[in-house]
C-alpha cells in the first residue's frame, strides 16, 4: 500500500493525496436556515476510545442537504466523558 493511502486511511492524514478536504471558499455562514427545504438529514459520530480529560473528544454532527446539494451543519456536539 502506498504511503499516502496508508496515511490517509490509518493516520487520519487527509492532506497526503490531494490537499485539504475542505476549501475555505466553499464555506459560508447562514444564521437562519429554512429547515423545511432540507431534503436529507444525516448524523455522524466520532467517539473517543478512552474517557478522561487528557483524552480525545467525542464529536457528533448533524447536517442537512438542500435541493441544490448544498450542505448545512445544523448542530455539533463535542464533549469529553
Amino acid at each position: 500500500m502506498a504511503t499516502a493511502i496508508f496515511n490517509c486511511m490509518f493516520m487520519s492524514d487527509t492532506q497526503s493525496l490531494t490537499g485539504y478536504v475542505f476549501e475555505t471558499h466553499w464555506l459560508g455562514y447562514n444564521q437562519c436556515i429554512e429547515l423545511q427545504k432540507l431534503v436529507t438529514t444525516v448524523q455522524a459520530w466520532d467517539t473517543a476510545l478512552k474517557t478522561g480529560r487528557d483524552n480525545d473528544f467525542s464529536v457528533c454532527i448533524t447536517a442537512g442537504k438542500d435541493t441544490q446539494r448544498r450542505i448545512y451543519l445544523k448542530e455539533m456536539l463535542h464533549a469529553r466523558t
